[in-house]
């Protein structure tokens, strides 16, 4: 019975371990395109703060 206790608390750790990877990456997708985007839309702001024009 021990064993049966070991095995399946190893299992939901090993299971959880990888949803914890699942988010992780999900975040890390996230900020990365939010960065991405970011940086495109702040383009026009920052050209009319410097006085640039195209």
């Amino acid at each position: 019975m021990a064993q049966l206790r070991k095995t399946r608390d190893a299992a939901l750790t090993g299971e959880k371990l990888a949803w914890d990877a699942v988010s992780a990456m999900t975040f890390d997708v996230f900020v990365l395109a939010a960065a991405e985007f970011l940086s495109a839309s702040l383009l026009k702001p920052v050209a009319t703060d410097l006085g640039i024009t195209a």
